[in-house]
């Protein structure tokens, strides 16, 4: 029996098609009626040809969903290469630093000063003293002695200074130190970029690219394909 006769017979045999978003429903069924509806079914009862028709279009779904995605991908068609491309680039560093020292330091002075003055002062006078006073007589030229006043000084003077300064001094300084630092550090670096290339390689020229799209818009239909495809699992290929 022909598919046209089942559906005249039942309209309800395509109630169980369900086809994935981006795809007309009615579209399809019409597309199948068309093409294969004067064909005869493996199917001789209209019940069982909607059983099959339910269960065919079930477990196509995730075939219909990729071919949708096939014919709505986005491209260029005078474009041969397009190719993306991440890099990411990490980096891990760590840093462990550890600074210890010691120090020691010894300042010594010493001073000594020795001084010694020594002064010694020596005076001796020595002197004598006469005076005599003379008168001449008035009847005489010449002078007699009046007066005579005869003396005699003698002094002696003595110093003597000594001083002795000493002087003794030690001083002595010390001083010392340790110092200890560390220093840990961990640092993370990532880098990415992402990287388009696309155009034409040249293995083709732009003219014979867009003459293939053309011969493929005229040659594919998906409803036409879908049909084609219930044609091959439904149909007697004999008219």
């Amino acid at each position: 029996m022909a598919i046209r006769d089942f559906y005249e017979w039942d309209s309800t045999i395509f109630d169980g098609v369900v086809v994935p978003a981006g795809l007309d429903r009615e579209l399809v069924i019409n597309q199948i009626m068309m093409d294969c509806g004067l064909m005869d079914s493996y199917y001789s009862q209209p019940h069982l040809f909607k059983m099959a028709v339910t269960q065919w279009f079930a477990t196509h779904q995730w075939n219909f969903e990729h071919l949708i995605k096939v014919v709505e991908a986005t491209y260029s068609p005078i474009e041969n290469t397009d190719r993306y491309s991440e890099h990411i680039i990490g980096r891990n560093r760590n840093e462990n630093e550890n600074i210890s020292g010691q120090h020691s330091e010894e300042v010594g002075r010493e001073s000594h000063k020795d001084t010694t003055d020594n002064l010694e002062n020596s005076v001796n006078v020595q002197g004598s003293t006469s005076t005599e006073t003379k008168v001449s007589a008035f009847n005489s030229s010449d002078y007699q002695p009046d007066t005579s006043t005869s003396g005699e000084n003698n002094s002696d003077t003595n110093a003597n200074t000594e001083e002795t300064i000493t002087e003794n001094g030690n001083d002595t300084e010390n001083s010392s130190g340790n110092n200890s630092s560390q220093r840990e550090g961990t640092t993370d670096e990532t880098e990415s970029y992402n990287e388009h290339t696309h155009g034409n390689i040249g293995v083709t020229t732009n003219q014979q690219m867009i003459n293939e799209e053309l011969a493929l818009m005229k040659s594919f239909n998906i409803y036409q394909f879908i049909s084609n495809m219930f044609m091959d699992d439904f149909c007697i290929m004999v008219w």
